[in-house]
């Protein structure tokens, strides 16, 4: 288990894990011309206010609520808030809901061991694109179970048509956030989150951090060794504008194709609150990535 993978106990005993790997700066160098999500897409604060207000995030709570994933304790919160992502673009795209599978991201990122992975791996391949939970082949069905990490654990057969379902699931150009200075990145991160652009982001996780504290959640001191997906915000105006809303992958799963069942899961219903100052407590040493839509292929 590596530094930032650690196993967590939730307030009703459920284990959870983490497993955001911060990238060396080597391997941060390799997406640095990637595209940023630039002012093209910036929107005034009359703009944003006018898409987040009357407290729109809880409306998307609970359009989302059935979607809430389990990653239990496998180190795949890149790979959850990334099909997350997915999950909830693809809605807003007008696109049918296909659940998809969390586990066939995190055996090609996760260089072969369960340990985590990076979030420039999750978003470089969504591009290439990710399968579905559930695949059909010859008349016969399989879903790829929710607690694998390696190809190998697959049938041979399944994993090659898991491949072939792939390419129907991909992203556009995945934008980097601007992580350079904290007055670019609040406008950047609150535009994206107004026009139901997703982040996909790190914070770090303590012992603290289980639980809730006035509806926020509570970071640790660390450089971020957990994944999340930044899905709606709040508006609050003032120097912050937008406080951004956590959609996690630690439950409560309300089926079990999304992970396992029966726990009361984090925070409301697999959501919290972030203060607009903790967003960007991490971005030190991560880039947070911003899904603007799927791509459509037949």
């Amino acid at each position: 288990m590596s530094d930032q993978q650690e196993i967590f106990t939730l307030p009703d005993g459920s284990k959870v894990s983490t497993g955001c790997v911060a990238p060396t700066p080597a391997e941060r160098a390799l997406v640095a011309d990637v595209p940023v999500y630039g002012e093209e897409f910036y929107l005034d604060a009359s703009d944003i206010e006018k898409s987040l207000k009357n407290d729109v995030y809880k409306q998307m709570r609970k359009r989302r609520q059935a979607w809430v994933m389990n990653q239990a304790n496998l180190g795949k919160c890149n790979a959850s808030a990334t099909v997350n992502a997915f999950h909830n673009r693809r809605e807003l795209d007008g696109l049918p809901h296909i659940v998809l599978s969390d586990c066939y991201l995190y055996m090609h990122i996760n260089r072969g061991k369960d340990q985590g992975s990076l979030l420039q791996d999750g978003m470089e391949w969504s591009k290439r694109g990710i399968a579905p939970r559930k695949l059909n082949l010859n008349g016969e069905s399989y879903t790829i179970p929710h607690n694998i990490y390696l190809k190998n654990q697959m049938p041979e057969n399944w994993y090659k048509a898991a491949q072939e379902a792939s390419f129907k699931y991909t992203t556009f150009e995945a934008y980097k956030l601007p992580v350079g200075d904290y007055k670019t990145f609040k406008i950047a991160l609150a535009s994206a989150l107004a026009r139901d652009h997703q982040v996909v982001h790190a914070w770090h996780v303590g012992n603290n951090s289980m639980k809730l504290r006035n509806g926020y959640a509570v970071q640790g001191g660390g450089v971020g060794n957990h994944a999340t997906l930044f899905h709606s915000g709040k508006w609050v105006g003032g120097e912050d504008l937008v406080h951004p809303d956590i959609e996690n992958s630690w439950g409560p799963s309300l089926n079990p194709m999304y992970g396992p069942t029966g726990t009361q899961g984090w925070g409301e219903g697999g959501f919290g609150l972030f203060t607009m100052q903790d967003a960007f407590q991490c971005t030190k040493w991560h880039d947070f990535w911003v899904f603007v839509g799927n791509k459509v292929r037949e």
